[in-house]
């Protein structure tokens, strides 16, 4: 046996406090590293930087295909039966750990040679082999963690979040004093992956005695697959959504857009721990309350909405606003391009603030497949208008395709939800998006400026805040 899970009550409480204490100290202190590296490297240094991490993180998911989702599922199930279930616990890990190894060589010949027919420069496909092995790293990490959460321990997670980035931290800092070249830059990433595998592991074997013996069982292996298949879809979703803006920029217009890009990138979406710390303590409560009361569920997803988009609605209005002095402060003249492009993914992250609500309550409620369509929907005109756009307004075309692509997902998701009796409410909330999307595509002709685009998002977002007043009484079950 590997032990028990604790009780729900406790381990939530718990574990969300690790998390968010993780979470935030971790993404200060990738703020804080990310920050130094741009002002030292020059703009396409960083934009190199940035699309070999990209690389990585999208090809990452063909590594894992949702097992890791599966595993804590299964893995969780069997701790919480009584009586001896070690063999079938043992041949679940030793099967998951036996296909991520083969998935991994595949998916490493994939991105080497994918990088080359795609035709990216020479420096981005020798950047790829450390690419990667961070790949193969952060997949093995995220799997060896998924076992310590279907424990019911986040702790030990915790605890890794942090000195992981301590280590990348502490080793780059190291290499900007003695001016090493770009590639020992993006080794220190591996070194801080390789840590919290080690970590991790030591912890399960010391711990919790967990066995790691490789079995590959055709039936297994099978239903692993079968399992997985939903949560892989959507991952492949949100990878691509989330960094095939990088990958276009510098395949179409050039590493050198690509580090303009990834500054207002980074400061806009810093802020994403805070919903991600939401969730965690968010879905389990929607879980049961969907077991209990529908008038419950209901009750949590109107609040924890009308709370989210209000902390949003405050960090998009200060960052449309510091904007520019952010960025000339902290990063530099060579960077005052990004501004514009600082302005519309800052109202972006407004969008994707509401969504993390929405998956909970689609998760919660048993309509995963509901969720995928969405962000299937979202990724394929994301990655449309990314094409379109890029070629003619390079950077802020990246940023109004996440934008306008993020406002179609919240505006599908919201017209599945409403209520026939309410279709007039819904109809004038979204008479906002109709204003918003004018004003962004208006921002760019002779007679208007890029600030045009954040006022008519930001009217847009005024519109949601006030339709999620309205949908307190107007929701249907």
């Amino acid at each position: 046996m590997l032990g028990t899970v604790p009780p729900m009550s406790t381990s939530v409480v718990k574990n969300t406090v690790y998390l968010i204490t993780a979470l935030v100290g971790q993404k200060s202190i990738a703020f804080v590293y990310f920050t130094i590296l741009a002002r030292q490297l020059t703009i396409e240094e960083m934009g190199l930087y940035s699309t070999a991490v990209s690389l990585s993180l999208i090809f990452s998911i063909f590594v894992d295909v949702g097992l890791t989702s599966v595993l804590i599922r299964d893995l969780a199930a069997l701790l919480s039966r009584t009586g001896d279930h070690s063999k079938e616990e043992q041949e679940l890990i030793g099967n998951t750990f036996a296909l991520k190894f083969f998935l991994s060589l595949i998916a490493f010949a994939i991105l080497y040679f994918g990088v080359r027919v795609a035709g990216y420069p020479e420096a981005v496909v020798r950047l790829s082999w450390i690419a990667g092995i961070i790949m193969i790293l952060d997949s093995t990490q995220l799997t060896l963690y998924g076992i310590l959460r279907a424990l019911g321990n986040l702790r030990y997670e915790a605890y890794g979040m942090i000195l992981g980035q301590l280590c990348a931290f502490g080793i780059g800092a190291t290499l900007l004093m003695r001016h090493a070249p770009l590639p020992w830059f993006l080794a220190a990433l591996v070194v801080a992956s390789a840590f919290n595998v080690v970590w991790s592991l030591s912890v399960l074997r010391t711990r919790f005695h967990v066995p790691f013996v490789l079995h590959l069982s055709v039936l297994r292996t099978r239903a692993l697959l079968f399992c997985a298949a939903p949560f892989a879809l959507a991952g492949i979703f949100v990878k691509l959504y989330s960094f095939v803006d990088s990958l276009l920029l510098a395949r179409i217009a050039g590493v050198h857009a690509v580090g303009l890009y990834s500054i207002p990138y980074k400061l806009a979406f810093a802020f994403q721990f805070i919903p991600l710390a939401v969730v965690a303590a968010l879905y389990p409560a929607m879980s049961s309350a969907h077991a209990e009361s529908r008038v419950k569920l209901k009750n949590l997803f109107e609040h924890s909405t009308i709370y989210v988009g209000m902390i949003a609605f405050l960090i998009v209005s200060i960052l449309v606003v510091i904007a520019e002095p952010l960025i000339r402060t902290l990063y530099g003249t060579q960077y005052l391009p990004g501004v514009g492009v600082l302005r519309i993914l800052a109202v972006t992250l407004f969008f994707t603030f509401l969504g993390y609500p929405v998956g909970s309550l689609l998760n919660a409620s048993h309509r995963q497949n509901a969720q995928t369509m969405f962000i299937g929907l979202t990724a394929a005109l994301n990655i449309s208008l990314n094409f379109l756009l890029i070629p003619f307004m390079g950077i802020m075309g990246a940023a109004l395709a996440a934008l306008v692509s993020k406002i179609s997902g919240c505006s599908h998701v919201s017209f599945c939800h409403v209520n026939p009796k309410n279709m007039h409410e819904w109809y004038m909330c979204h008479r906002g998006h109709v204003v918003s999307h004018k004003a962004v595509f208006s921002a760019h002709t002779p007679s208007c400026g890029a600030d045009s685009a954040c006022c008519g998002a930001c009217w847009g977002n005024r519109c949601d805040l006030c339709y999620l007043f309205i949908r307190k009484r107007s929701v249907s079950h």
